[in-house]
């Protein structure tokens, strides 16, 4: 059902984006670096502040991953991309599983990256809850299949 070829070129297409490689990644990454230290000693609710903001930028990336292959839809569809498929072999639910496999695939560069740069900042020390960052970005990467797949129910 799924066209590994098709879904290889529909990931590295993303990746020649540049709004998709800063959104998804570098902008979580530069914002956690530049907030972070500053905030490093405080506790909202009672979790360290590198974890709790390290995973509000995972999700803040996940989200973002997951949003713009649809935008990639919408473009193919205004070029006229999605007509010519439809000579091809390619068929529409092959078409549409490759996409929603692109964004979900294509957000874990940015909650890896996201964890080591936690890592960095001593997040997996951390004596309240530095351990349960993981649990946390395999929450983000699979609430993110919400937003790229419409029939998914979350």
């Amino acid at each position: 059902m799924i066209n590994t070829t098709h879904l290889r070129y529909d990931i590295l297409r993303m990746y020649r984006v540049p709004t998709t490689v800063g959104l998804t990644i570098a902008l979580p990454l530069v914002v956690y670096y530049a907030v972070t230290p500053g905030s490093r000693h405080a506790h909202p609710e009672g979790i360290p502040f590198p974890l709790y903001f390290m995973t509000g930028m995972a999700a803040y990336g996940a989200m973002w991953a997951a949003v713009f292959p649809g935008a990639h839809v919408a473009r193919d569809r205004a070029s006229g991309w999605t007509r010519h498929t439809r000579t091809t072999p390619l068929r529409a639910d092959t078409y549409f599983v490759s996409k929603v496999l692109t964004s979900y695939l294509v957000a874990i560069p940015t909650l890896v990256l996201l964890g080591l740069a936690g890592a960095s900042l001593g997040v997996g020390s951390m004596p309240r809850g530095g351990w349960r960052w993981p649990g946390c970005f395999s929450s983000a990467w699979h609430r993110s299949l919400c937003w790229g797949s419409p029939w998914a129910t979350c």
